[in-house]
C-alpha cells in the first residue's frame, strides 16, 4: 500500500471518528434536553398538586391541615405536607413563605412539657387533646428540620432536630429480655408494644445526617446500631428485604413496605458517605435491586403512594451518591401512571381509594414524588464541610 491509500484511509478514519464524536455529542446534548423537560414537567406537576392540596386542606388561621373525622391533620400527615412543601422549596426559594407558616403550625403539635418533650400524634390545648407520641412521626419531622436547616441555616431547626434524636434515645428498648432485644419502640403507647424498621431506619438516617453537620461520634455510634439492629432482626435473608415489625412475642410482622426498603438503603448509602466502608454501598445496592425486582409496577402500584414517595426519596440519594445508576425510573413511570389514572383533573387532587383519612397523605405524597424526580444533585450531596471518617489502610 503506498503512503497515499494510507493517507488517504487515516483521512477517512479521522472523519468517521469526527463524525461519531458529533453524533455521541448531539445524543448526549438531546438526552438531557429531554431529561430537563422531564423535570420541568414533574416540578409543574408537583407545583399543580401542592396548589391543590392547599385549596383543599389548608387552615392558614392555624397553620394547619384539615382533619378527617377529626378537625385537625394527625402529625403523620402534616409531616408529610412539611415534608411536600420543603421539598418545593429545594427547587423553588418562594416556597420558603409556606415553610416559615408550616413551622408555626407544626409548633401545635410540641409537648413541651413531657419528659422528653416530644411532637405528639395530634394538636394540643388549645386546639385539640393533643396525642400519643409515634417515634417514626417524630423522626419524619426530625429529617425534614435537617433539610430545613440546610436551606436556611435556621439553629432553632437543627436544635430542635437534635432534641428529636434525644427522644430516639430514649425510645430505645434495653429490656435483654425481649425477644431481639434492643430496638427503637415504634410508639409510647404501651399496648402496642412493637419495635419497627420505620422507627429504627429514619433515626439512624437522621443520627448520620446530625453527625455530618455536628461531627458528635455520638450520632454516629447510634446510628449504626439502630441500623445493625434491623439488619439482625428484621432482614428476611431470602427476600433480601426488611419485615415491617417484631412483637413482644417474637411474632414477625413479614409485611414489605416500600419506605422500609428505602430508609434502610438510604442508610446504608450515608454509613458508605461517612465511612467511606464499600460494604454499605454494596448493600445499598443490593437492597434496591432487589427491592425493584419485588416491587414491579402493579406491586408498586397497591402500595400507599405516602411510602413510595419516602423509597424515591432514598433511591434518589444512592443514584446522586452513586453515578451512574438509575434506580427511580421506575417511579418515573408509577408517577405518570398516577397522573393518568388516578387524579381527577377538575379539583387537581389524587385518590388511591387508601380512605378519607388519607387525602391530605395521598397529596403530599405525589407532590414530593415529582418534587423529588425533579430536583437535581444538589439537596443529596453532603453538606459542606460535612464530617466524615477517615479511612485506615
Amino acid at each position: 500500500m503506498s503512503w497515499g491509500e494510507r493517507h488517504s484511509r487515516r483521512r477517512i478514519a479521522l472523519r468517521l471518528f469526527v463524525l461519531a464524536c458529533v453524533a455521541w455529542s448531539l445524543l448526549g446534548a438531546a438526552s438531557a434536553h429531554a431529561d430537563r423537560q422531564l423535570a420541568e414537567q414533574d416540578f409543574l406537576r408537583a407545583t399543580t398538586t401542592f396548589g391543590a392540596m392547599q385549596r383543599a386542606y389548608y387552615l392558614p388561621y392555624h397553620n394547619l391541615y384539615r382533619g378527617w373525622p377529626e378537625a385537625y391533620s394527625y402529625l403523620w400527615p402534616f409531616s408529610q405536607a412539611l415534608s411536600a412543601t420543603v421539598a418545593l422549596a429545594g427547587v423553588q426559594p418562594a416556597y420558603r413563605v409556606d415553610m416559615a407558616a408550616l413551622l408555626n403550625g407544626l409548633a401545635h403539635y410540641w409537648k413541651a412539657n413531657k419528659s422528653p418533650p416530644s411532637y405528639g400524634s395530634y394538636v394540643t390545648g388549645p386546639l385539640g387533646p393533643g396525642g400519643t407520641t409515634f417515634y417514626d412521626d417524630d423522626e419524619w419531622v426530625g429529617l425534614q428540620l435537617v433539610r430545613i436547616y440546610r436551606l436556611t441555616g435556621s439553629r432553632l431547626a437543627l436544635k430542635q432536630a437534635q432534641m428529636i434524636f434525644r427522644l430516639v434515645l430514649y425510645g430505645w428498648d434495653r429490656n435483654a429480655k425481649h425477644p431481639c432485644p434492643g430496638g427503637v419502640w415504634w410508639t409510647q403507647d404501651p399496648s402496642v408494644g412493637t419495635r419497627n424498621t420505620v422507627s429504627n431506619a429514619p433515626a439512624a438516617e437522621l443520627g448520620l445526617y446530625l453527625y455530618e453537620l455536628t461531627g458528635n461520634h455520638s450520632y454516629l455510634v447510634w446510628a449504626q446500631r439502630f441500623y445493625a439492629w434491623v439488619l439482625t432482626c428484621l432482614r428476611d435473608p431470602e427476600a433480601g428485604l426488611y419485615e415491617d415489625h417484631v412483637s413482644l412475642d417474637g411474632t414477625l410482622d413479614s409485611t414489605f413496605w416500600t419506605y422500609n426498603q428505602g430508609t434502610m438503603l438510604g442508610t446504608e448509602t450515608l454509613l458508605y458517605r461517612i465511612t467511606r466502608d464499600p460494604t454499605y454501598l454494596r448493600r445499598a445496592w443490593q437492597d434496591a435491586s432487589a427491592s425493584l425486582q419485588h416491587f414491579d409496577q402493579a406491586s408498586l402500584q397497591a402500595q400507599p403512594s405516602f411510602f413510595i414517595s419516602i423509597f424515591l426519596d432514598n433511591l434518589r440519594l444512592l443514584e446522586v451518591t452513586s453515578p451512574g445508576t438509575a434506580y427511580s425510573n421506575a417511579i418515573q413511570e408509577y408517577a405518570d401512571w398516577a397522573w393518568s389514572a388516578r387524579r381527577d383533573p377538575a379539583t387537581g387532587l389524587f385518590s388511591f381509594n387508601d380512605g378519607p383519612g388519607s387525602a391530605l397523605l395521598e397529596q403530599a405524597s405525589m407532590i414530593q414524588i415529582y418534587a423529588f424526580l425533579s430536583w437535581g444533585p444538589r439537596w443529596y450531596l453532603p453538606p459542606p464541610h460535612a464530617h466524615r471518617l477517615r479511612r485506615v489502610g
